[in-house]
């Protein structure tokens, strides 16, 4: 039927398209070529009255286009044409959205340990530095001459020692041997043998921190990552009090934290093992590209742990996952959406979201019958897939059955002979069918168009011809 309105239209537009006889034409009595042996082949003849068919012989329409009884006293109605699809079984795969924001896993703020003068900077802003990689060089004039009076002092205090020990074993000899020496000398000597010891100590402690503040005047990369913007350049005095020389932020691999439902946890995983197990997690990017790497397949993330508690006010834990980052297209602080998924094995009908009514009485779809009468039906919805083109259906629907997806506005419902409401039959048509039908009436289009463009050319060229002869004669 289709294919019929749009030969129609067609035909429609082509009476009200045929080039128009002049005013001066009408005048002189001429007439277009065409016209004119028309009207000459059949001036003689009159007019014959076409023959009538009998009342009982009325002509059968096509197929799709037979006319419904919708009962006594009610015209003859014509089939509607509607989009229809078999119903088939698929594993449920639940899918869910959330908004997810990029998290480095670590960034490290390098900062001075000592004051100076930054005499180098082995970096430039915005490059990506290695593990270990030095970055600044303070002035360490100061801190390598205070190493070295620490290691002086040290020596200094170990030959006291020296000579103390030895003086402590004189005494005790001749206080053991010779009554000469008083108990008292003894122990005075013993007392500073310890008290050189002690200070010995305390010089080697002292060399230790004078040496880590020289070894900080040389500041290293603590991760591998990319370098951001340089507060400090070289030749500024700092302190630890100046704050952040450097951040660096690890870029790969790189988390995603976004926040689900309690809810939803719950009645999907119910614990983290199984979230780990039988989630799926891919990116959608902010120009609405998935997240790959290098492959048409978007790439899977894996989930790295949740949060600890429940956010009361908002019902939700929050969930970090990791993604690779090689080609650094996921930075720090950016948006994207997260896609989590789980497929469940148990089998369900499947039907297209177009063929889903959402009214009064619940949800509901168009079952084809017998006879091609439309059947309303109660269903129960499960998960949609992730392009939200199809949805599970849990119950009210069985696998083979026919649906309609698209048309649901055509169906009428008239009352019978006995006053009662009955459903009108429909003209099914799949998809596949609607496209090879519309594919030929462009076809057909062309065709006519052609036909048209044609005609008008050879009317134009009789008329020139007509004209050049006339021109002639008047000469």
């Amino acid at each position: 039927m289709i294919k019929q309105m749009l030969i129609f239209s067609l035909m429609l537009g082509m009476m009200f398209s045929l080039p128009a006889v002049s005013s001066a034409q009408e005048k002189k009595g001429d007439q277009p070529a065409a016209a004119k042996a028309a009207v000459d082949k059949h001036a003689d003849k009159p007019a014959e009255k076409a023959p009538e068919k009998p009342a009982a012989e009325k002509p059968a329409g096509k197929p799709g286009d037979k006319p419904a009884d919708a009962g006594a006293g009610q015209p003859m109605m014509p089939k509607s044409a509607v989009l229809v699809e078999k119903v088939f079984s698929r594993p449920s795969v639940i899918d869910k959205k959330y908004v997810g924001v990029i998290e480095a896993i670590n960034t490290v703020v390098s900062v001075t340990r000592v004051s100076g003068d930054i005499m180098n900077v082995a970096f430039h802003e915005g490059d990506l530095v290695k593990e270990g990689e030095l970055l600044f060089e303070i002035d360490d004039v100061r801190y390598a001459a205070t190493v070295k009076s620490a290691e002086a002092r040290i020596e200094q205090v170990k030959a006291r020692i020296q000579y103390a020990e030895a003086s402590y074993k004189r005494n005790l000899t001749l206080y053991k041997e010779i009554t000469g020496v008083s108990e008292d000398e003894v122990e005075s000597v013993a007392s500073t043998l310890a008290s050189a010891k002690a200070e010995l100590r305390a010089l080697e402690a002292e060399l230790i921190l004078s040496k880590d503040d020289l070894q900080n005047t040389k500041i290293y990369s603590k991760i591998t990552g990319r370098a951001g913007r340089l507060p400090h350049s070289k030749g500024n005095y700092v302190t630890p009090a100046s704050g952040a020389l450097i951040t660096v932020v690890q870029m790969d691999p790189i988390y995603i934290r976004f926040s689900m439902s309690e809810k939803d946890f719950i009645s999907m995983f119910g614990n983290v093992d199984n979230l780990k197990k039988t989630a799926t997690v891919v990116l959608q990017l902010a120009d609405g590209t998935f997240y790959k790497n290098g492959d048409d397949a978007p790439m899977k993330g894996e989930i790295m742990f949740i949060d600890n508690a429940v956010k009361t006010s908002l019902s939700s834990v929050s969930i970090w996952a990791s993604f690779k980052n090689p080609t650094e297209r996921l930075n720090p602080g950016g948006i994207a959406g997260v896609h989590l998924t789980k497929t469940d094995t148990t089998e369900y009908p499947v039907v297209k979201s177009s063929a889903i009514m959402f009214t009064q009485q619940g949800t509901q779809i168009y079952v084809l019958g017998p006879g091609d009468v439309p059947e309303l039906r109660t269903v129960t919805l499960g998960a949609t897939d992730s392009g939200g083109v199809y949805r599970a259906i849990t119950n009210g629907l069985k696998v083979g059955e026919t649906v309609i997806i698209d048309g649901m506005h055509k169906i009428m419902t008239l009352p019978n002979a006995q006053g009662q409401m009955q459903t009108l039959p429909v003209a099914p048509m799949t998809e596949a069918a609607r496209d090879a039908m519309a594919k030929e009436a462009s076809v057909e289009l062309k065709q006519v168009k052609d036909d048209r463009a044609a005609a008008k050319a050879a009317e134009e060229a009789k008329a020139a011809e007509k004209s050049g002869a006339a021109k002639k004669e008047t000469k």
